[in-house]
């Protein structure tokens, strides 16, 4: 899956801004600029899928301090974003390939509280009949009084016969879905929570977002053997996810020969118990034949460990987000973390946040998108890649990197 689109209105530092992402996405910007915004906003809607819309307005804060603090409760919380979703490669009969996803909040004008005054979902399928395609379009709507209402209509139709047509309207069955949200019916709730039930079978949206942002001192400590094996955002149950990996020769020769590639003195990793029933890890070095605990280790090998783990290893996930992962990495290292991404993004969306010149330096004009700071204090985001007079300046020699650090790149 990819988000190709992103539009967000009155969200922290924003005003209302639409992004266009690419497979690989690379946000610079200064300190402050609105990055972590974006990045919250990805948080915002991994929460209410999960969670929900209450406790995901209370996991950022509470709405006072989602809304941007010049516009305040005048205008609504308005997040739009679209999915591009590849040919299943089960066939499944029915593939969505599509998705489109608007919900609006409107905040009370006294009190805490909100309401829902917008909630849309659609999606767009392929359904094949006999080797042909046929696009099928089904909108979901929540209307004020809650119900879901549905809309099918089949492009291209008249190249079929009036009983195929009748059998691709019929074998798309969506009704099922639409009477299983409405018995869920909740006028506080959004689609976006509810929709992981009726499509599990195609894509499981609990699972379709992560965010890292790896903290190094927890990276180095050991793993309760209780965690979850899925990679945690700050990385402290590493120890238990290589664990994991090391478990099948496959997946543990790739990994050493992942590390290897980029911490070339690694010779080998190994996962040991404690007492007190955690676990730490240990590398070897070919310098010594001694294994050096976890907690031994520099800052910048444990997050180059991590974040070969989080592009490679952590297969649940849709699309990855990385927070500064050039943190405590030696500069001539930034150029293998963008190697490692690229290769990735063939697969998994990849979006990284940035504001370090050694990573903008290796990143290719096309990924980067520019966060700013307006005067008027609201975040803008745009591409320089489609700016003429930056790439008049990389076509005269001058690199990315000085252009940002100058200043010029917008």
């Amino acid at each position: 899956m990819y988000l190709r689109k992103l539009h967000i209105k009155n969200f922290k530092s924003y005003e209302d801004q639409e992004i266009i992402f690419e497979n690989l996405s690379i946000i610079v910007g200064a300190n402050a600029s609105g990055k972590s915004s974006i990045i919250d906003v990805f948080r915002f809607i991994q929460h209410i899928s999960e969670y929900g819309i209450n406790n995901a307005l209370s996991l950022l804060g509470g709405l006072e301090y989602i809304l941007n603090s010049n516009i305040g409760k005048e205008m609504p919380l308005s997040i739009r974003f679209e999915i591009e979703i590849p040919k299943n490669e089960d066939k499944l009969f029915i593939n969505p390939t599509y998705l489109i996803y608007e919900f609006e909040i409107k905040a009370h004008k006294k009190g805490s509280g909100f309401r829902i005054i917008k909630d849309i979902l659609s999606l767009s399928f392929y359904v094949e009949i006999e080797g042909d395609n046929a696009i099928v379009d089904s909108v979901y709507l929540s209307t004020p009084s809650g119900k879901i209402k549905e809309r099918i209509d089949v492009i291209e139709k008249e190249k079929y016969s009036e009983e195929d047509y009748n059998k691709i309207v019929k074998s798309v069955s969506l009704s099922q879905m639409i009477s299983f949200l409405n018995s869920m019916e909740d006028k506080k709730e959004l689609i976006l929570n509810k929709m992981q039930f009726p499509f599990a079978v195609m894509f499981d949206y609990a699972k379709l977002i992560k965010v890292y942002d790896f903290d190094s001192k927890l990276l180095k400590k050991s793993s309760m053997i209780s965690s979850k094996i899925d990679l945690d955002e700050d990385g402290a149950n590493i120890a238990l996810v290589i664990q994991r990996i090391l478990q099948t020769k496959d997946s543990r020769q790739s990994f050493l020969t992942l590390l290897n590639n980029c911490l070339p003195f690694i010779t080998n990793i190994k996962v040991k118990a404690n007492y007190d029933k955690s676990i730490f890890y240990s590398i070897t070095e070919k310098y010594s034949s001694k294994e050096f605990r976890s907690n031994f280790l520099s800052d910048g090998t444990a997050n180059i460990i991590a974040i070969i783990i989080a592009l490679y290893f952590e297969t649940n996930n849709r699309i990855i987000i990385l927070e500064e992962p050039e943190r405590n990495v030696h500069p001539k290292l930034m150029s293998k973390i963008l190697e490692m991404a690229e290769e990735t993004s063939n697969n998994k969306q990849i979006i990284i946040t940035t504001h370090t010149p050694e990573l903008i330096r290796n990143s290719n004009i096309d990924s980067i998108l520019f966060v700013r700071r307006k005067k008027n204090g609201f975040s803008t985001i745009s591409k320089p890649g489609t700016n003429e007079t930056v790439l008049t300046f990389l076509k005269n020699e001058i690199g990315i990197d000085e252009l940002f650090i100058e200043g010029l790149l917008f």
